[in-house]
């Protein structure tokens, strides 16, 4: 097989787009195996970190923009039953060329995560007039509902003021 696209596309958009559209915390995209994926569907298990003694498994799935990201990742780079072989460091560090890349100062890999639970909140609002919290909140894999309440409260407040 050759390879698809150019070195820095491959290197670092596959991680990025997962880790927003699945709000991942940095160290959840390194427990992504592909024996957890389904190349099809887009479900995939997703272990959530900070849950101390809770069930922290979780089959999301990816949307519809992302899977063929993910699919052609995991055809070319994946290795062995590992979806992303690099360390932390080494995400958050192309995290922060990208970010440099497009003047987004004081951007992290975690503000991936608050911005796609606010622009499901968001999102909600707009299509149902309001957001099922605790979907919501099983979907970001808090273990207190009223952490998802805070970003509910960041989609009212950007709706209220882009009116």
């Amino acid at each position: 097989m050759t390879e698809p696209v150019a070195y820095d596309l491959i290197d670092d958009v596959p991680v990025l787009c997962l880790g927003y559209d699945l709000a991942l915390r940095i160290g959840e995209c390194q427990l992504l195996r592909r024996s957890s994926f389904n190349p099809d569907t887009g479900d995939i298990t997703v272990i959530r970190l900070k849950h101390k003694g809770q069930r922290n498994r979780y089959i999301l799935k990816t949307s519809e923009w992302c899977l063929p990201i993910l699919n052609r990742w995991i055809r070319y780079h994946a290795r062995g039953d590992i979806i992303f072989p690099m360390s932390v460091s080494t995400i958050r560090r192309r995290f922060n060329e990208r970010a440099r890349k497009l003047n987004l100062e004081g951007y992290s890999f975690h503000s991936l995560r608050h911005s796609r639970v606010t622009h499901l909140a968001i999102k909600d609002i707009k299509e149902r007039g309001m957001v099922d919290e605790l979907k919501l909140s099983k979907f970001a894999g808090h273990l207190r509902v009223e952490t998802t309440r805070l970003y509910v409260h960041l989609a009212m407040e950007h709706l209220t003021y882009a009116r």
